[in-house]
């Protein structure tokens, strides 16, 4: 799978079929059940991590596949009729698309909005708590989960629902993944304190696609991990114990 490109230029990461099973394993069984058994039709690109669990997961489940069309992703009006023919399917997708959905929504006069999605799970950028706000003035009871992981985690690490007036949180780390804060000497820090995030576990890959350097360089040796022999993911991104 491709790392999107957002923080340098794409890599081919090379996930393994453990990888995807422990990943699709976590959602069908631990998230989806806390999202209420709602299928998320097909958004992306089955070349990136988000594809994973839209494309997976339903066949695991013995569920109906939906493959949205692009266009819908593209223009939010679209979209809106989709959920308004198609009640109780959930939204994946990532936050500037559903910063677009809620403009669309918001021109729309309250007896004029469709119910929406049964819920919305956003991952591969910074949420805000803006676009939780202003989806609770729309839909008050829609419920929304921040997912948390790069491409090299197979799909995500950690998950937090979000809630109005809460502060935006990565949440804690799926089960059979560990998350580290750490240091530039790769030593935990204190509560409070920023550290680099990174992610040891089943979901962590072998590498990247024919780039030993940069593989060394980001895939190091665990001195704190309990799954010993497990690589440690440094993911360049920062984080704060809450």
């Amino acid at each position: 799978m491709y790392t999107s490109g957002s923080t340098g230029k794409p890599k081919g990461v090379m996930i393994t079929r453990r990888n995807l099973a422990y990943y699709l394993d976590w959602h069908c069984h631990h998230l989806r059940p806390e999202m209420g058994d709602v299928d998320l039709p097909l958004t992306s690109s089955m070349c990136f991590a988000a594809g994973v669990t839209q494309f997976y997961a339903p066949l695991m489940l013995g569920r109906t596949q939906h493959v949205l069309e692009r266009d819908l992703l593209r223009q939010p009006a679209l979209l809106l009729d989709w959920y308004r023919a198609h009640p109780g399917f959930g939204l994946y997708c990532v936050p500037s698309v559903w910063n677009e959905v809620l403009k669309c929504a918001e021109a729309l006069a309250p007896a004029e909005r469709p119910a929406g999605p049964a819920c919305v799970v956003l991952s591969g950028e910074a949420v805000h708590d803006v676009l939780i706000e202003r989806a609770a003035r729309i839909w008050p009871s829609l419920r929304i989960w921040n997912l948390y992981g790069p491409t090299e985690a197979t799909a995500n690490a950690s998950y937090a629902e979000l809630r109005a007036g809460a502060p935006i949180s990565i949440g804690r780390a799926i089960s059979g993944s560990e998350v580290f804060l750490l240091d530039e000497h790769l030593r935990e820090v204190g509560p409070g304190q920023a550290g680099e995030i990174c992610i040891c576990g089943d979901g962590v890959a072998l590498g990247y696609a024919n780039l030993p350097e940069l593989t060394r360089q980001r895939f190091v040796s665990n001195p704190l991990s309990l799954l010993q022999g497990r690589p440690l993911f440094r993911t360049g991104d920062l984080g704060r114990y809450n």
